[in-house]
């Protein structure tokens, strides 16, 4: 049993609970449609690849790069990242590592792993085939944080192609000014070829964390900036919302209008349902999901399952990455801002999720629908569909 005070942490930092599992053989690829009954219960790359058609092949380009950011201490060992890639993805060889960065007094100790490290490198470098991964460690646990390492990588000559926060705060906790500035930063980036995928958090409508005593639903931070991607999680081979997954409306960014039809249309479907406790008007969140339930790495050398939406964003992020080289490779630029594509190839591109809710403030949260909702958003990405949307 998780001790209170490690359940609140880990939803903090977008991973629920951490189950130690058997030590069994897993699928290592699998064609669609050949996805086993074990990916209903331990999620690896391998169903990864088989749910949205992600590729296994190598990246080609080093210029393309995903940058991993972590936050209180999160540390990302090295020797479980080989362990990963040797049950996972023997297919990978020579097996790839991931390079360090620091900023505001970070460290990553590897006597000391951590959950959330390991699966923010294992399910970029382990997912991501080839796509060259660095880790951030960031001293700070918040907005400052953030900032300071936005500002950090707009100051480099050629920013990662994606950047991935799984670190997650309930909106009321930010300062309007503060998440203001933070999202500037993130703009600036945008427009410099970076997509920012972050986790939509894991306490369905009541935010980062579960909470059944709010009387308004949490909206959370970073998610609501219009400038990133937020990604919401799903459950099963089937597919349906995760009860954890995060989703909501800003009460401090307006609606962009990039989803005011998505949003409009959802908004329509519910007939003043839960009138009151949310901003419709405010940005919507999430964007899309990915899988964040029964999520398998390894930790301290053993197989562990994880959820959260942490999970999800990296997939997406890796996904989008993956994307982004074959862009290259054909000459064409990155992908860097998102969410316009996103809302205008939805019909197209994703796997739209009608099934799920997401519940908390002691209620049962919003539900799953056609087309998008505050579960699932858009939906989850399909690797081949999204490649014909961007023209390859």
């Amino acid at each position: 049993m998780v001790s209170a005070a490690l359940a609140s942490f880990l939803f903090l930092i977008g991973l629920q609970c951490a189950i130690t599992l058997p030590t069994a053989e897993l699928p290592q690829q699998l064609a669609k449609r050949q996805i086993p009954p074990t990916c209903n219960g331990q999620v690896t790359p391998a169903c990864i690849q088989a749910l949205y058609g992600v590729p296994s092949s190598r990246a080609k380009d080093a210029k393309n790069t995903i940058v991993v950011a972590g936050f209180l201490n999160e540390f990302a060992n090295k020797a479980d990242l080989a362990i990963f890639l040797r049950d996972m993805r023997p297919d990978l060889t020579p097996a790839p590592t991931f390079t360090e960065m620091f900023i505001d007094g970070g460290r990553n100790d590897q006597n000391v792993p951590s959950i959330e490290g390991n699966l923010g490198v294992q399910y970029t470098v382990g997912l991501a085939s080839g796509v060259p991964v660095t880790y951030y460690s960031v001293g700070r646990n918040d907005a400052t944080g953030l900032l300071n390492l936005a500002h950090a990588l707009l100051q480099q000559a050629e920013p990662p192609s994606v950047l991935v926060i799984t670190h997650t705060f309930d909106e009321s906790g930010i300062a309007p000014n503060e998440a203001n500035n933070l999202c500037n930063a993130f703009m600036q980036l945008t427009a410099r070829g970076t997509s920012i995928i972050t986790a939509s958090g894991d306490g369905g409508v009541a935010g980062a964390v579960p909470k059944e005593t709010c009387t308004a639903f949490v909206p959370t931070f970073p998610s609501t900036c219009p400038y990133v991607t937020s990604v919401g999680g799903t459950r099963g081979v089937a597919e349906a919302g995760a009860t954890h997954s995060t989703g909501g409306f800003s009460n401090i960014f307006q609606r962009p209008q990039y989803q005011a039809a998505a949003v409009s249309s959802y908004l329509q479907s519910i007939s003043g349902q839960y009138q009151g406790r949310f901003s419709p008007m405010g940005r919507a969140i999430p964007d899309v999901s990915a899988q964040s339930q029964d999520i398998v790495i390894v930790h301290k050398g053993a197989l562990v399952q994880v959820d959260g939406t942490s999970a999800s964003a990296l997939i997406f992020g890796s996904v989008i990455a993956l994307l982004n080289d074959e862009l290259i490779t054909h000459g064409k630029p990155k992908l860097g801002f998102l969410n316009p594509l996103l809302y205008s190839k939805a019909n197209t591109a994703l796997n739209d999720i009608t099934t799920g809710n997401n519940p908390g403030c002691g209620t049962n949260g919003f539900s799953a629908r056609q087309g998008w909702d505050p579960v699932t958003g858009l939906g989850t990405p399909n690797y081949y569909h999204l490649k014909a949307s961007i023209g390859l």
